[in-house]
């Protein structure tokens, strides 16, 4: 999972990205991913907003 999430952030890094949004996993697996994501990224200093439902950022951009 490691290889994984340092592809994801040097993916991130290089887009030139200063906010992501994560939305909330639903196995645990995912859910430390998605943890340990948000750590690194905001180690670089990436904005990181965790969601817990898709339906949360859909509501706002009705």
């Amino acid at each position: 999972m490691d290889d994984l999430i340092e592809e994801a952030v040097k993916q991130l890094k290089a887009a030139g990205y200063s906010k992501v949004l994560i939305v909330a996993a639903r196995s645990k697996a995912l859910e430390r991913f998605g943890r340990e994501l948000a750590r690194r990224l905001r180690e670089l200093e990436i904005e990181v907003e965790e969601v817990k439902d898709i339906r949360e950022l859909m509501k706002g951009r009705k």
